[in-house]
């Protein structure tokens, strides 16, 4: 009963449908496979397809293929297509993510393909750059052992491009996963990837897991595909900011001619009320005058006294 209750809590958080995940979903999730030639040493990881010829992962994962010597290491992706062969195929490089700042790590990294991938749809990248205290529904895809998935847990924005998630009761996850995908659902309840797995730390007796988010390297991921990776569409929230920056200098053009216009009336201003007294030269029409500019003088003494 209390796991059902959680698990109404937590759809209930998103505002997109929760859906349970299937195989069908994670298609685009592949087996990371990397032979040293020299020691013969293999190493394991999980990598995406986000384009027909390109897949992301841990930085840390192709750490040996952005070395110096990238030849000596044989890597190659496993998907498994539901209901159909698995498809392999090999890496040719890999590129690690660029540092906004100096000193900071980004654990992402890209490997371009020997070949594209036609029969299995790449994923879609979530746009949302995830800063502190903002939250989203995420499910974490891992390969080792198998293809295999979590819950669906609740991740919060961090600091340099993280997501971070309680894994204090257990993550769920093997070795071997990082570089899977923190998957979200958009609007549509459609899976994006919103965070690529590093691992995890632990601060005294909490366990947080920690991925990082592609949109905050959306930049140099468009510059290294060549634009061939796909992002969901920006919130409402973003699209009226971009309005908003677009309105803004007409808005203070408009402002300028108002101030512009305001100022040029004013001489014409002043020599109408000094025509319309010389106008006003009969008794009844002073008179007339002078009784509305009492009336004003008494609204200020009224006012003032209300004031006091």
């Amino acid at each position: 009963m209390r796991s059902l209750i959680c698990l109404t809590l937590l759809c209930a958080f998103s505002t997109a449908p929760c859906a349970e995940l299937t195989r069908k979903d994670v298609e685009f999730v592949a087996h990371w496979q990397g032979r040293h030639k020299g020691s013969g040493k293999i190493g394991m990881c999980t990598a995406t397809l986000i384009a027909p010829r390109w897949a992301i992962t841990a930085r840390h994962c192709a750490v040996k293929l952005l070395g110096s010597k990238p030849k000596e290491v044989k890597v190659r992706l496993i998907f498994h297509p539901h209901g159909k062969k698995a498809v392999k195929v090999g890496v040719i490089k890999a590129c690690g993510a660029e540092l906004k700042k100096k000193g900071q790590a980004i654990d992402i990294a890209l490997v371009k393909l020997k070949s594209e991938i036609r029969s299995i749809q790449p994923a879609l990248l979530d746009a949302v750059n995830y800063k502190k205290r903002m939250r989203t529904k995420i499910v974490p895809v891992g390969t080792t052992g198998g293809l295999h998935w979590t819950k669906a847990k609740v991740a919060s924005g961090a600091a340099g491009g993280k997501l971070t998630v309680d894994n204090t009761g257990g993550s769920g996850m093997k070795g071997g996963d990082s570089g899977g995908a923190w998957l979200s659902t958009n609007s549509e309840g459609s899976y994006v990837l919103s965070g690529v797995i590093h691992g995890g730390t632990r601060h005294g007796k909490k366990r947080v897991g920690i991925a990082y988010q592609p949109s905050y390297v959306r930049e140099w991921i468009d510059n290294v595909t060549n634009g061939k990776a796909t992002w969901t569409a920006p919130p409402a929230s973003q699209k009226f900011m971009a309005t908003a920056s677009v309105m803004g200098p007409n808005r203070k053009n408009t402002g300028f001619w108002i101030w512009a216009c305001t100022l040029g009336m004013a001489p014409l201003s002043l020599f109408t009320v000094v025509r319309l007294r010389r106008y006003f030269n009969a008794d009844g029409a002073k008179s007339l005058l002078l009784s509305s500019e009492e009336h004003f003088d008494t609204q200020e003494n009224e006012d003032g006294a209300s004031v006091e």
